[in-house]
């Protein structure tokens, strides 16, 4: 049933509708069956089954898994309908889904025209190195002479960078991928943060994830132990409820949440001083809340920052290597005009 919404913009459309009924006055169960009224036949039956789990009792954040909401929404949405203020996390999750897909469509453009550069520079490099250039190899063979050096190693390259490399190439990323995917979740998220391009990033998201996900229970009375058992019953990712165990357990042994936290490269080390403020000024939660909003809106301001970039680079490397195309053509023709 995911296709019920075509993509995140929809999703959020929808989140944000609900938020603004609740913000009105209206229940939960009151706002989807004025959605009902509003929707077509595939939405309208979705949402009849929801308004009748609701009737009975059910939580509604267990009758978006079916229609393709991301796991990360789905967990954050469950702890703040239970535990926090479901108005703020539908509204909160509208303005993450939204901004994920203007992120997406904005990787689309950026990589739209590059994209189609790079498949013609790859024609234009095929007919070059399998057509053009060894005919100028038999030509100069004829005549006693030496190709230019930078055709001699298009040439060379050419006969590396063939068919067997590429599929092998293929065969060691699947077996790669394949090995990676069987490997356990924490040590899936230990082999991407040796990465140094992904490192940085991926302890943004995942602070932004553990902070967004302990404040709904921590601000609504929850002691730390009460909330790590409820995350690792809850929690959507796998990752966090091991977390959660881990972290459970090691408070249990009397060790702090700071001193937890910062033993593990999973997490920046600016929560060890949120933490320690939080624990100072005894409300941990708000801490939590508002270090993950500034998380929010920095990982997006930078991923922004980084598309500025991606795009003038890939068409530079690819001028690059029209330009060195161009000129392994040129230099034997100009070398048999200097010939003549």
């Amino acid at each position: 049933m995911s296709h019920l919404f075509k993509n995140d913009r929809t999703r959020s459309d929808f989140l944000y509708q609900l938020s603004s009924l609740l913000n009105e006055g209206y229940t939960l169960s009151e706002a989807i069956n004025m959605q009902i009224q509003f929707s077509n036949s595939k939405r309208k039956k979705w949402l009849e089954s929801v308004y009748f789990h609701l009737l009975h009792g059910d939580a509604l954040t267990d009758q978006f898994v079916e229609v393709g909401f991301p796991k990360e929404i789905l967990s954050y949405l469950t702890f703040m309908e239970r535990y926090g203020d479901i108005r703020v996390g539908l509204y909160r999750a509208s303005d993450i889904l939204k901004k994920r897909y203007e992120f997406k469509e904005k990787l689309r453009k950026v990589v739209h025209y590059p994209f189609l550069l790079l498949i013609g520079f790859m024609i234009m490099g095929v007919v070059m190195v399998e057509g053009v250039l060894p005919q100028f190899a038999l030509s100069f063979q004829s005549m006693n002479q030496e190709l230019p050096f930078l055709t001699r190693i298009i040439l060379v390259m050419s006969q590396w960078l063939g068919l067997p490399f590429f599929v092998a190439c293929a065969m060691i990323l699947l077996i790669v991928i394949m090995w990676f995917r069987r490997k356990p979740v924490i040590d899936q998220v230990g082999l991407a943060l040796s990465l140094p391009l992904v490192k940085h990033y991926l302890r943004q998201l995942l602070t932004y994830y553990f902070t967004s996900q302990f404040y709904p229970l921590l601000k609504n009375g929850f002691s730390l132990k009460e909330t790590l058992n409820i995350i690792e019953k809850s929690a959507y990712l796998t990752f966090f409820q091991q977390e959660a165990h881990r972290l459970r357990l090691g408070l249990e042994a009397g060790h702090d949440l700071a001193d937890l936290v910062s033993e593990v490269p999973f997490y920046l080390p600016q929560l060890y001083t949120v933490i320690s403020m939080g624990e100072s000024k005894g409300d941990v939660g708000r801490e939590f809340e508002r270090f993950s909003e500034f998380l929010f809106h920095q990982m997006y301001e930078n991923t922004y920052k980084v598309l500025q970039v991606f795009q003038p680079a890939i068409l530079c490397i690819i001028g690059i290597g029209i330009t060195i195309l161009f000129l392994s053509m040129m230099l034997p023709v100009l070398s048999i005009m200097d010939a003549w």
